[in-house]
């Protein structure tokens, strides 16, 4: 869980959206 960085969740979804892989996000 990312209970650290709630944002986080917010940019997995935006990327998923977006097609950007997670790992790319942190």
């Amino acid at each position: 869980m990312h209970n650290q960085y709630p944002d986080i969740e917010l940019r997995e979804t935006l990327a998923a959206q977006m097609g950007v892989p997670e790992s790319r996000i942190q």
